[in-house]
């Protein structure tokens, strides 16, 4: 987990339940001191008892035995540490006259949340050398566990001796090693014995048996961060693409690669694992290797947000997965929140009466709906064409590289016309993807200035396009890649000239034929059947042309159509 919300929502669930099955903590109580060593700890624990102060005693051992974080950003790991110390405190006795008022040192938590890339293990070993992991060296394992275990509630005049052990157990560690192997010793072993959990850095690899002492979890959980892997140049994508990844998509995104990883770190057959992510892996095409991995687990139960923010700084769309680390069972239990539900409603209500049995899941789109859509479903794929085998042509919408200066206005439109009748010849009505409704269009009297690169046009035959490109500046619509003075950039490096569109659009010609026009990413369904061949499409929407266009279009869960009659 990252942020302190998520430990602290463990904390306060697993509390609730003790405190309904075990009022009086008599069984935590024997339960502690049966696991615990230290004898200060033990003596903490017993005084906490005899106070009745019992909700202190089970945070302090949930936080110790079952609660565990990583985040590659230091500031999360801090604030979990920061949310533990903040909910025991509430619950110390505060005893007058007392040093320190009788409060007790919080715990040390720097073996419980570590800052570390979780996405990236330990190197694997190198067969050649015969070398034996580290982590199979029970008296190495049994030390450090005991240092764990010793570090939580050490006070702060042995803290430093523990830290001081720590290291020297590493270096004894490294250096037996190398006695043992000659030198010839491995990265995974350089890095083991270089790990310091007490200097608050991201480390560049996460092991949970080395750093925790677990080697798998019955409950992974959290809020996977969502960035394409080809952002900035590829720069993730580059990172992970070497890590076996099954997930891997370069053009997909990260939090694939954590459903993967937290799966593979519960334990196997019964270990539980719950994110809250961005909901295009269930229909995306980069999300076909996701799916195919959350098939072959257990997924228990979807909650797909749709339209509805869950995160009101939120920008995507999200959902909510409880998927099981075990072979499918195919009892899928799944909801798609809808107009109906209202924030505040009970959610755990509004799944119980609207969920359904999703079954014989696999890479294709993980489609919600009630019986009579998913019978429509079963109805087109038996009797319907797939997509892929129509002859047909589904062509990209148009990039100018710059909107502001090829998108105009009606009032620009009629202007450019005015002083130059050939205007007309390049001037187009364009239409966004969120001009595009379901069933119809909302235009918006916008034009495209349709200097396609494709059509080798002479701009000096159109005086009044050229001069009101210009004073956007020829720098800026250069498309060179190249810096500017202010900072900014003109248009991306491509061989086309200053006034033309950025991509080529050698179909241009399709436009001018009736098609359909529909936007890729939609939260309902958005497609137009444009019988007069009217409109021009910008990027953010596809064109479907053929000789022979379907007649019947089939939209199922707000995509587009897939099948057609």
């Amino acid at each position: 987990c990252g942020s302190g919300a998520y430990p602290i929502g463990i904390l306060q669930k697993v509390v609730y339940v003790l405190q309904r099955v075990d009022e009086k903590a008599e069984r935590w109580l024997q339960n502690q001191l049966e696991v615990i060593s230290s004898p200060e700890l033990r003596r903490d624990i017993e005084d906490k008892y005899r106070n009745g102060n019992y909700d202190y005693l089970r945070k302090l051992g949930v936080i110790r035995e079952s609660i565990f974080g990583v985040d590659i950003q230091s500031i999360a790991t801090e604030i979990s540490k920061l949310r533990c110390f903040l909910t025991l405190i509430i619950d110390e006795d505060v005893i007058d006259g007392e040093y320190n008022r009788g409060v007790r040192a919080l715990p040390n938590l720097d073996f419980k949340f570590v800052t570390a890339n979780s996405l990236i293990s330990l190197p694997k070993e190198d067969g050649s050398t015969g070398q034996t992991s580290l982590l199979e060296d029970t008296s190495h394992i049994d030390a450090l566990r005991r240092i764990r275990d010793d570090y939580f509630n050490a006070p702060n005049n042995t803290r430093e001796e523990l830290k001081n052990r720590f290291y020297r157990l590493q270096k004894q560690m490294f250096e037996t090693t190398i006695n043992r192997f000659y030198g010839n010793v491995s990265s995974r072993y350089s890095l083991l014995s270089s790990w310091d959990p007490f200097e608050h850095k991201a480390t560049e690899w996460f092991d949970s048996e080395w750093m925790f002492g677990i080697k798998a979890f019955n409950i992974v959980i959290g809020n996977p961060p969502y960035v394409q892997l080809q952002k900035n140049g590829g720069e993730l994508a580059d990172l992970y693409k070497n890590e076996g990844y099954y997930t891997f998509a370069r053009t997909g995104d990260i939090y694939s690669l954590f459903y993967e990883r937290g799966l593979n770190l519960s334990k196997p057959n019964e270990g539980l694992l719950c994110y809250i992510t961005s909901n295009k892996w269930m229909r995306a095409g980069y999300g076909e290797k996701t799916r195919t991995f959350l098939a072959s687990k257990s997924p228990i139960s979807l909650l797909d947000f749709g339209g509805f923010k869950v995160f009101e700084s939120a920008t995507v769309d999200t959902n909510i997965l409880l998927v099981q680390n075990r072979t499918n069972k195919n009892s899928l239990k799944a909801v798609h929140f809808k107009n109906d539900y209202k924030k505040g409603d009970s959610i755990a209500d509004y799944f119980a009466k609207n969920s359904t049995t999703l079954s014989n899941l696999s890479s294709d789109t993980w489609f919600i709906g009630d019986a009579s859509e998913l019978a429509l479903k079963d109805k087109i794929e038996a009797i319907g064409t797939p997509l892929k085998d129509w002859d047909i042509k589904i062509n990209y919408g148009i990039k100018t590289g710059c909107n502001e200066a090829f998108i105009i206005d009606e009032q620009t439109k009629a202007r450019l016309i005015a002083e130059d009748p050939n205007s007309a010849d390049i001037i187009k009505p364009l239409l966004r993807g969120k001009d595009i409704k379901r069933y119809k269009v909302d235009f918006k009297n916008l034009y495209l200035i349709a200097t396609f690169p494709a059509l080798h046009l002479n701009i000096d035959d159109y005086p009044a396009v050229k001069k009101f490109l210009e004073d956007f500046g020829k720098d800026r619509l250069e498309q060179s890649g190249k810096e500017l003075p202010d900072g900014s950039k003109s248009r991306k490096k491509t061989g086309n000239k200053w006034f033309e569109t950025q991509d080529q659009i050698g179909y241009y010609d399709e436009f001018e034929k009736e098609k359909i026009i529909y936007s890729e990413i939609v939260r309902s369904p958005q497609f137009h059947f444009d019988k007069q061949a009217e409109y021009y499409a910008e990027a953010t929407s596809f064109i479907m042309t053929g000789e022979h266009l379907p007649i019947v279009v089939a939209v199922l869960n707000s995509q587009p159509a897939t099948y057609f009659f």
